[in-house]
């Protein structure tokens, strides 16, 4: 069921939209989400990135510009990380430390410059990799156990695990910007299929309904921090306005 969780608060309000439907729920892992889909099973999945991949095995319709990415530090090794004058992390030095550790999920695909930056890392740099559990916490209750120093993961799910796991809102961690990496759109995928068409079709109108409601945005927002609201704000403007249209059926074409 869905919780108060971002694509969740989006989630209810597609349901309370189409209430003629019955509406069932399934939690599972990203690749096992995807092979669904791939595979025409009639059901969507809530979050998924846009790209070429994705859009070639998928119908989709964005609901939200990609939460932000932050780095997530324990704070005795925060002032230890490169740094540019604005203050953000640069990825390539912390990368190649052969000191601070970093923790990635295994086979996480964060955006195309960090998946390049990681290829490139020094056969010495103290990075590891561990399978994703606990909806993504997992490796925040690593840092909060002094088991790794830094890993990369978006602002609101650092903030959600704070707020409802006591061990990672009780431990010193720091968030900063990483340098470089930019964002782009999460979107609700529907299968290949006459069904998955129909449905995306449907979602996409409530959404565009949706998209000029201040419920909508406080949504969108409600897991960030006052400055990443501030910092963003022309950004979630400018994608409001564009979801307050509806999606170019050329898109769901090829």
């Amino acid at each position: 069921m869905p919780t108060d969780g971002m694509s969740d608060g989006i989630l209810k309000m597609i349901i309370n939209a189409w209430p003629e439907v019955k509406h069932t729920y399934l939690t599972t892992t990203i690749p096992r989400a995807l092979s669904m889909l791939k595979d025409g099973e009639m059901g969507c999945y809530m979050t998924s990135l846009v790209g070429p991949e994705r859009e070639r095995i998928t119908y989709m319709s964005d609901y939200t510009p990609t939460p932000k990415l932050a780095l997530v530090a324990r704070k005795n090794v925060y002032s230890k990380l490169p740094k540019n004058k604005e203050g953000e992390v640069l990825l390539d030095q912390l990368f190649d430390d052969a000191e601070i550790r970093g923790t990635f999920h295994t086979k996480r695909s964060i955006t195309p410059l960090f998946d390049m930056l990681l290829s490139r890392k020094r056969a010495d740099a103290n990075i590891s990799f561990v399978p994703p559990a606990g909806n993504g916490g997992n490796i925040l209750q690593m840092l909060a156990a002094d088991r790794t120093d830094y890993t990369i993961e978006h602002e609101i799910t650092v903030l959600y695990h704070s707020k409802f796991n006591k061990t990672i809102g009780d431990a010193d961690l720091k968030l900063a910007h990483p340098a470089g990496l930019i964002n782009g759109r999460v979107a609700i995928a529907c299968p290949r299929t006459p069904w998955g068409l129909q449905t995306i079709k449907k979602i996409d109108g409530i959404l565009t309904k949706m998209a000029g409601t201040p419920e909508y945005l406080e949504i969108l927002t409600r897991w960030s921090r006052p400055e990443t609201i501030k910092r963003e704000k022309a950004e979630m403007k400018a994608f409001l306005q564009s979801r307050a249209l509806p999606t170019n059926p050329a898109r769901w074409d090829h």
